[in-house]
């Protein structure tokens, strides 16, 4: 019975730091995302403005 309970805790000490690890990892990929996301939105926004800017004005009559 001893030789169980140490694996129990074994496995649970792994299974928690699997956890935290996997965690980590998807936060991180979050925070990558969200960042992406960003740049996105940025790169959208610069693209809008140079076009409104480099569109030819029409002379007014």
């Amino acid at each position: 019975m001893l030789f169980w309970d140490r694996w129990v805790r074994r496995r649970r000490t792994l299974a928690g730091i699997t956890l935290i690890a996997i965690g980590a990892v998807v936060d991180g990929v979050l925070c990558l995302l969200s960042a992406g996301v960003l740049l996105l939105i940025a790169d959208l926004l610069y693209l809008a403005a140079r076009s409104v800017w480099r569109s030819p004005r029409r002379p007014a009559r």
